[in-house]
């Protein structure tokens, strides 16, 4: 900031006050100037600008609260005050292995100067945190450290979403594939037993002034779902026998990555009223994070009475989901009136 004062000449002591209009690529705001002319001195005045740091964020344009400008303010004798990190309490959301999830940390600072961040560091190796600035500025809100879960960097964990050994998309299932998903749902009961299915780490910010602040982090591990509304059901009503109904099924890939899926009979030898059409069985894509429905599948009854039974859908994702199909046949009767 450079200053270019113009004073009067005169023969006695004055005291020019003036606001001091401060301009910024980022905002406007306005601080009191005091001048102090000592009679004949005029020409080496004294400039006394407020010893309270800049306005507050909430008095200043928002777009200057988020200023990251190196240089902004001086560095130098720090002096007494706090440095603030917000969240207190970092709570990541249920997370599936292979889903990087990421949040922020956020510091203020009452310092009269600029604070140096030396390092960022978490008690966990899946809490991987970030800085993304080296300086804090006093009173500015700024986005300090972007915080990763990724339960992707402990291995015990990876191997009970892993899909190693799964029979490629558009073959019939296997017996393999029945043992895979059965050895999957026991390890993950034998993670949620011992509790290692969440994460409690303490990440610790170092300063240049020699001080520690510290965050707690929460987290945890979920499996992965296809059906987040609930259980999967194929509902064809009632139908008329000799006739068909048709039903469709929705499934959300909530991955990163595409998922192949294939709907197959758990006993695709066996007679059955329920008709699951060639490109099924052989296999469709689901992007990520994409919903996406499938079928139809189709109900053609030879006799009357309810009937149900159990489809698979064999994928990459969750390796095998069970859909219950429900459907009844029925005979038309005459109605008189």
């Amino acid at each position: 900031l450079t200053l270019h004062l113009t004073l009067l000449p005169s023969t006695a002591p004055h005291v020019y006050t003036t606001p001091l209009m401060v301009l910024t690529n980022l905002t406007s705001f306005s601080l009191p100037l005091t001048v102090y002319c000592g009679g004949l001195d005029c020409d080496a005045p004294s400039l006394q600008l407020p010893t309270a740091p800049v306005p507050p964020p909430s008095q200043l344009d928002p777009t200057f609260a988020l200023a990251k400008t190196a240089g902004a303010f001086p560095a130098g004798p720090v002096g007494a005050g706090v440095l603030t990190l917000t969240p207190h309490l970092l709570s990541f959301p249920p997370t599936m292995p292979g889903t990087l999830v990421t949040k922020h940390l956020f510091g203020t600072s009452s310092h009269a100067t600029r604070v140096h961040l030396v390092s960022i560091a978490s008690s966990d190796p899946c809490i991987v945190p970030t800085l993304t600035v080296s300086h804090l500025f006093p009173a500015l809100v700024t986005d300090i450290a972007n915080i990763t879960f990724d339960p992707r960097r402990r291995s015990p964990r990876d191997s009970l979403f892993s899909t190693a050994g799964l029979t490629s998309p558009g073959s019939p299932l296997a017996p393999s594939d029945l043992a895979l998903h059965q050895r999957r749902q026991e390890a993950w009961a034998a993670v949620q037993a011992s509790g290692d299915d969440h994460f409690e780490a303490t990440l610790t910010l170092h300063t240049a002034l020699g001080q520690a602040y510290s965050v707690s982090v929460s987290a945890s591990l979920r499996l992965p779902e296809l059906f987040p509304q609930g259980e999967p059901t194929l509902d064809f009503g009632l139908t008329r026998i000799h006739s068909s109904s048709g039903a469709h099924l929705t499934i959300t890939n909530p991955s990163d990555t595409l998922i192949s899926v294939q709907l197959l009979h758990s006993e695709p030898h066996a007679p059955s009223p329920f008709y699951i059409p060639p490109d099924l069985t052989q296999g469709v894509n689901v992007c990520a994070h994409c919903t996406r429905q499938i079928g139809p599948v189709f109900f053609s009854p030879t006799t009357t009475g309810a009937t149900n039974t159990t489809l698979f859908l064999k994928n990459n994702l969750t390796v095998l989901e069970s859909i219950v199909a429900l459907a009844e046949g029925g005979r038309p009767q005459p109605a008189f009136s």
